[in-house]
């Protein structure tokens, strides 16, 4: 299958971590959606205590994510996976819960026009965020490592099991 990851999703190492490979990726951008920026105090509550076994306020923690809005581009990278490591990215974004919605986006381009099919995951409003208008935007907002062995450690089971 395919998936659109952005933010640290979109960076061969944070796929790694989440699926426990290193997939097949290209460079894509999905029109008529926005990047955001959610700091920590922004984040819903329920989403913060979720968090908080691996997270806090004093870690400066931000987030991406991304919501519709027309005329908008958000740039990642387009992965092949599994179904069963789809499951490891619903695990790891919190998908279907309280707080990311999965979708199917089907107009995801990679940098020579051809269009796919992808599944990804967005967030609606109302929210409190900033918008990300930098096409070579930073993938990771928090330590690397730190988000690495949190997202491994969630793969493994050793964490999260509240």
């Amino acid at each position: 299958m395919l998936y659109f990851g952005y933010g640290a999703n979109k960076d061969i190492d944070m796929m790694k971590a989440i699926i426990g490979r290193e997939p097949d990726g290209i460079a894509a951008f999905l029109d008529n959606h926005q990047l955001y920026i959610q700091t920590w105090n922004e984040l819903p509550l329920q989403v913060r205590k979720e968090l908080e076994e691996s997270w806090n306020s004093e870690d400066n923690f931000e987030t991406y994510f991304m919501s519709p809005l027309q005329g908008a581009t958000t740039h990642g990278t387009l992965w092949t996976i599994t179904p069963e490591e789809r499951i490891y990215v619903n695990r790891w974004e919190m998908n279907d819960g309280f707080w990311y919605k999965r979708i199917v986006a089907e107009n995801v381009q990679d940098l020579e026009g051809n269009t796919y099919t992808a599944s990804t995951e967005i967030i609606l409003p109302p929210f409190s965020s900033r918008s990300v208008l930098d096409v070579a935007y930073p993938a990771y907002l928090n330590n690397k490592e730190k988000m690495l062995r949190i997202a491994t450690w969630l793969r493994e089971g050793r964490i999260g099991k509240k």
